[in-house]
Protein backbone atom coordinates (compact mmCIF):
# COMPACT_ATOMS: atom_id res chain seq x y z
CA UNK A 1 0.00 0.00 0.00
CA UNK A 2 3.06 1.94 0.49
CA UNK A 3 4.29 1.62 -2.42
CA UNK A 4 1.57 3.50 -4.32
CA UNK A 5 1.45 6.36 -2.48
CA UNK A 6 4.73 8.00 -4.69
CA UNK A 7 2.71 6.98 -7.63
CA UNK A 8 -0.75 8.86 -6.72
CA UNK A 9 1.14 11.72 -6.02
CA UNK A 10 2.84 11.96 -9.26
CA UNK A 11 -0.60 10.91 -11.07
CA UNK A 12 -2.48 14.03 -8.95
CA UNK A 13 0.95 16.19 -9.93
CA UNK A 14 0.47 14.98 -13.56
CA UNK A 15 -3.42 15.75 -13.95
CA UNK A 16 -2.70 19.37 -11.66
CA UNK A 17 -0.07 20.52 -14.33
CA UNK A 18 -2.11 19.12 -16.93
CA UNK A 19 -4.73 21.03 -15.74
CA UNK A 20 -2.95 24.48 -15.75
CA UNK A 21 -1.46 23.93 -18.82
CA UNK A 22 -4.87 23.35 -20.84
CA UNK A 23 -6.61 26.38 -22.05
CA UNK A 24 -9.80 27.22 -24.03
CA UNK A 25 -10.46 30.15 -25.81
CA UNK A 26 -14.28 31.70 -26.18
CA UNK A 27 -14.94 32.77 -29.94
CA UNK A 28 -15.08 36.18 -28.44
CA UNK A 29 -11.89 36.09 -27.06
CA UNK A 30 -8.11 36.43 -27.37
CA UNK A 31 -5.14 35.79 -25.01
CA UNK A 32 -1.69 37.15 -24.37
CA UNK A 33 0.73 34.76 -23.40
CA UNK A 34 3.54 36.33 -20.95
CA UNK A 35 6.20 34.10 -20.57
CA UNK A 36 8.20 34.61 -17.35
CA UNK A 37 6.67 38.28 -17.55
CA UNK A 38 7.41 38.93 -21.28
CA UNK A 39 5.27 38.97 -24.04
CA UNK A 40 5.25 35.76 -25.68
CA UNK A 41 2.05 35.35 -28.54
CA UNK A 42 -1.50 36.09 -29.27
CA UNK A 43 -3.53 33.23 -29.01
CA UNK A 44 -7.20 33.04 -30.96
CA UNK A 45 -10.30 30.96 -30.19
CA UNK A 46 -9.74 27.61 -29.19
CA UNK A 47 -7.43 25.07 -27.00
CA UNK A 48 -4.30 26.02 -26.43
CA UNK A 49 -1.55 24.81 -24.26
CA UNK A 50 0.82 27.54 -21.90
CA UNK A 51 4.06 25.86 -20.19
CA UNK A 52 2.76 25.91 -16.31
CA UNK A 53 4.59 28.05 -14.20
CA UNK A 54 6.48 29.81 -17.17
CA UNK A 55 3.73 30.87 -19.33
CA UNK A 56 0.57 32.74 -18.18
CA UNK A 57 -2.35 33.60 -20.21
CA UNK A 58 -5.06 36.61 -19.81
CA UNK A 59 -8.00 36.06 -21.69
CA UNK A 60 -9.43 39.87 -23.13
CA UNK A 61 -13.37 40.11 -24.55
CA UNK A 62 -12.82 41.37 -28.01
CA UNK A 63 -17.08 41.66 -28.36
CA UNK A 64 -18.34 45.50 -28.68
CA UNK A 65 -18.97 46.71 -25.29
CA UNK A 66 -20.51 49.27 -23.50
CA UNK A 67 -20.09 51.87 -21.21
CA UNK A 68 -22.30 54.53 -19.53
CA UNK A 69 -20.69 57.93 -18.55
CA UNK A 70 -22.04 59.33 -15.45
CA UNK A 71 -24.00 62.57 -15.85
CA UNK A 72 -21.12 65.72 -15.98
CA UNK A 73 -22.23 68.83 -15.18
CA UNK A 74 -20.56 71.58 -17.83
CA UNK A 75 -20.95 75.12 -18.93
CA UNK A 76 -21.91 76.02 -22.22
CA UNK A 77 -20.68 78.19 -24.17
CA UNK A 78 -23.42 80.52 -23.59
CA UNK A 79 -22.45 80.29 -19.79
CA UNK A 80 -26.04 77.96 -18.97
CA UNK A 81 -25.24 75.34 -16.79
CA UNK A 82 -26.09 71.82 -17.68
CA UNK A 83 -26.22 68.25 -16.98
CA UNK A 84 -25.18 65.39 -19.75
CA UNK A 85 -24.73 62.21 -19.38
CA UNK A 86 -24.16 59.81 -22.54
CA UNK A 87 -23.25 56.21 -23.80
CA UNK A 88 -19.56 54.86 -25.38
CA UNK A 89 -19.80 51.59 -27.71
CA UNK A 90 -16.15 50.52 -27.89
CA UNK A 91 -13.92 47.93 -29.15
CA UNK A 92 -10.90 45.83 -28.42
CA UNK A 93 -9.23 45.69 -31.71
CA UNK A 94 -5.26 45.07 -30.53
CA UNK A 95 -5.36 42.85 -27.28
CA UNK A 96 -1.45 43.29 -26.94
CA UNK A 97 -2.23 47.15 -26.78
CA UNK A 98 -5.17 46.89 -24.55
CA UNK A 99 -3.38 44.86 -21.81
CA UNK A 100 0.30 46.43 -22.34
CA UNK A 101 0.11 50.24 -23.10
CA UNK A 102 -2.44 51.04 -20.41
CA UNK A 103 -2.92 50.00 -16.49
CA UNK A 104 -6.98 49.59 -16.69
CA UNK A 105 -8.46 50.52 -20.23
CA UNK A 106 -11.89 50.18 -19.12
CA UNK A 107 -11.79 53.02 -16.47
CA UNK A 108 -9.02 55.40 -18.75
CA UNK A 109 -11.84 55.11 -21.81
CA UNK A 110 -14.20 55.81 -18.82
CA UNK A 111 -12.19 59.00 -17.43
CA UNK A 112 -11.12 60.35 -21.03
CA UNK A 113 -14.64 60.50 -21.79
CA UNK A 114 -15.86 62.17 -19.17
CA UNK A 115 -13.59 65.14 -19.75
CA UNK A 116 -13.90 65.36 -23.49
CA UNK A 117 -17.88 65.51 -23.18
CA UNK A 118 -16.97 68.21 -20.74
CA UNK A 119 -14.75 69.91 -22.88
CA UNK A 120 -16.71 69.26 -26.15
CA UNK A 121 -20.17 70.85 -24.50
CA UNK A 122 -18.19 74.18 -23.13
CA UNK A 123 -17.46 75.05 -26.57
CA UNK A 124 -20.89 74.33 -27.96
CA UNK A 125 -24.05 76.97 -27.62
CA UNK A 126 -27.07 75.56 -25.81
CA UNK A 127 -28.95 75.57 -29.00
CA UNK A 128 -26.27 73.79 -31.05
CA UNK A 129 -26.14 71.32 -27.93
CA UNK A 130 -29.95 70.85 -28.14
CA UNK A 131 -30.38 70.89 -31.69
CA UNK A 132 -27.23 69.06 -32.95
CA UNK A 133 -26.92 66.24 -30.30
CA UNK A 134 -25.34 63.92 -33.24
CA UNK A 135 -22.55 66.37 -33.85
CA UNK A 136 -21.89 66.57 -30.73
CA UNK A 137 -21.53 63.13 -29.97
CA UNK A 138 -19.35 62.74 -32.81
CA UNK A 139 -16.95 65.16 -31.51
CA UNK A 140 -16.55 63.23 -28.48
CA UNK A 141 -16.47 60.02 -30.04
CA UNK A 142 -14.19 61.38 -32.94
CA UNK A 143 -12.04 63.04 -29.70
CA UNK A 144 -12.02 59.81 -27.17
CA UNK A 145 -10.89 57.27 -30.57
CA UNK A 146 -7.65 59.11 -31.20
CA UNK A 147 -6.41 58.60 -28.16
CA UNK A 148 -7.78 55.34 -27.48
CA UNK A 149 -6.11 53.99 -30.37
CA UNK A 150 -2.94 54.10 -28.99
CA UNK A 151 -4.49 51.50 -26.28
CA UNK A 152 -5.86 49.29 -29.10
CA UNK A 153 -9.22 50.15 -28.89
CA UNK A 154 -11.85 51.31 -31.05
CA UNK A 155 -14.77 53.36 -30.30
CA UNK A 156 -17.99 52.19 -32.06
CA UNK A 157 -20.40 55.04 -31.62
CA UNK A 158 -21.18 57.95 -28.95
CA UNK A 159 -24.67 58.42 -27.98
CA UNK A 160 -26.33 61.26 -25.49
CA UNK A 161 -28.55 60.18 -23.37
CA UNK A 162 -30.19 63.10 -21.32
CA UNK A 163 -30.08 67.06 -21.20
CA UNK A 164 -31.01 68.41 -17.99
CA UNK A 165 -31.35 72.05 -18.43
CA UNK A 166 -32.06 74.24 -14.58
CA UNK A 167 -35.48 75.05 -13.99
CA UNK A 168 -35.15 78.63 -15.00
CA UNK A 169 -34.23 77.55 -17.91
CA UNK A 170 -37.12 75.20 -18.92
CA UNK A 171 -39.37 77.86 -17.92
CA UNK A 172 -38.05 80.83 -20.36
CA UNK A 173 -37.62 78.22 -22.79
CA UNK A 174 -41.54 76.95 -22.74
CA UNK A 175 -42.41 80.84 -22.86
CA UNK A 176 -40.17 81.12 -26.03
CA UNK A 177 -41.98 77.86 -27.86
CA UNK A 178 -45.85 79.73 -26.32
CA UNK A 179 -44.60 82.77 -28.38
CA UNK A 180 -43.09 81.26 -31.14
CA UNK A 181 -46.86 79.26 -31.62
CA UNK A 182 -48.69 82.13 -31.34
CA UNK A 183 -46.58 83.85 -33.76
CA UNK A 184 -47.16 80.90 -36.08
CA UNK A 185 -50.93 81.55 -35.08
CA UNK A 186 -51.25 85.22 -36.03
CA UNK A 187 -49.37 84.76 -39.76
CA UNK A 188 -51.56 82.27 -40.06
CA UNK A 189 -54.70 84.35 -39.44
CA UNK A 190 -53.50 87.52 -41.06
CA UNK A 191 -52.61 85.56 -44.92
CA UNK A 192 -56.75 84.32 -44.17
CA UNK A 193 -57.10 87.27 -44.12
CA UNK A 194 -55.75 88.82 -46.47
CA UNK A 195 -56.44 85.99 -49.10
CA UNK A 196 -60.18 86.82 -47.93
CA UNK A 197 -59.34 90.76 -48.76
CA UNK A 198 -58.47 89.84 -51.95
CA UNK A 199 -61.59 87.65 -52.78
CA UNK A 200 -63.82 90.41 -51.87
CA UNK A 201 -62.02 92.32 -54.13
CA UNK A 202 -62.51 90.57 -56.67
CA UNK A 203 -65.89 90.12 -55.84
CA UNK A 204 -66.91 93.66 -56.04
CA UNK A 205 -65.23 94.30 -59.07
CA UNK A 206 -67.75 91.88 -60.95
CA UNK A 207 -70.70 93.61 -59.45
CA UNK A 208 -69.16 96.57 -60.31
CA UNK A 209 -69.24 95.29 -64.26
CA UNK A 210 -73.02 93.86 -63.12
CA UNK A 211 -75.76 96.86 -63.79
CA UNK A 212 -77.26 95.86 -61.29
CA UNK A 213 -75.17 93.97 -58.94
CA UNK A 214 -75.01 95.64 -56.16
CA UNK A 215 -79.08 96.20 -56.59
CA UNK A 216 -78.79 91.99 -56.01
CA UNK A 217 -76.81 91.70 -53.68
CA UNK A 218 -78.50 94.66 -51.69
CA UNK A 219 -81.80 92.50 -52.15
CA UNK A 220 -80.05 89.18 -50.99
CA UNK A 221 -78.43 90.49 -47.74
CA UNK A 222 -82.05 91.83 -46.95
CA UNK A 223 -84.09 89.01 -47.82
CA UNK A 224 -81.29 86.97 -44.78
CA UNK A 225 -81.84 89.49 -42.63
CA UNK A 226 -85.81 88.75 -42.69
CA UNK A 227 -86.10 85.71 -42.14
CA UNK A 228 -85.45 86.39 -38.69
CA UNK A 229 -88.99 87.37 -37.88
CA UNK A 230 -87.47 89.07 -34.58
CA UNK A 231 -85.67 91.65 -36.81
CA UNK A 232 -86.69 95.03 -37.68
CA UNK A 233 -85.76 96.11 -41.05
CA UNK A 234 -85.57 100.01 -41.94
CA UNK A 235 -84.92 100.25 -45.62
CA UNK A 236 -83.89 103.19 -47.39
CA UNK A 237 -83.14 102.96 -50.93
CA UNK A 238 -80.01 104.78 -52.18
CA UNK A 239 -81.32 105.39 -55.46
CA UNK A 240 -85.06 105.17 -57.05
CA UNK A 241 -85.89 102.49 -60.09
CA UNK A 242 -88.11 103.42 -61.96
CA UNK A 243 -90.28 100.71 -63.29
CA UNK A 244 -88.57 99.16 -66.44
CA UNK A 245 -85.40 98.94 -64.16
CA UNK A 246 -87.14 97.10 -61.47
CA UNK A 247 -88.61 94.86 -63.76
CA UNK A 248 -85.03 94.11 -65.50
CA UNK A 249 -84.02 93.73 -61.84
CA UNK A 250 -86.37 91.17 -61.04
CA UNK A 251 -86.12 89.16 -63.96
CA UNK A 252 -82.06 89.55 -63.10
CA UNK A 253 -82.38 88.14 -59.62
CA UNK A 254 -85.07 85.47 -60.79
CA UNK A 255 -82.66 83.74 -63.46
CA UNK A 256 -80.03 84.14 -60.71
CA UNK A 257 -81.93 82.06 -58.58
CA UNK A 258 -83.08 79.39 -61.21
CA UNK A 259 -79.41 79.00 -62.36
CA UNK A 260 -78.91 78.85 -58.51
CA UNK A 261 -80.96 75.58 -57.89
Amino acid sequence: MLSLLPFVFFIVVALSVLGAAIHINDQWEEAVILRLGKFNRLQKAGLYLTIPFVERAMPVDTRIRTMDIPTQEAITKDNISVRVDAVVFYKIEETQKALMNVDDYMYAVRQFSQTTLRNVVGEKDLDQILERREEVALAIEESVDEVSQEWGINIEKVELQNIELPEDMKRIMARQAEAEREKRGTIISSEGELEAARNLSKASKILERSRYGYKLRELETISDLSQDISNTIIFSPSESLDATELSELKSERREKEETEE
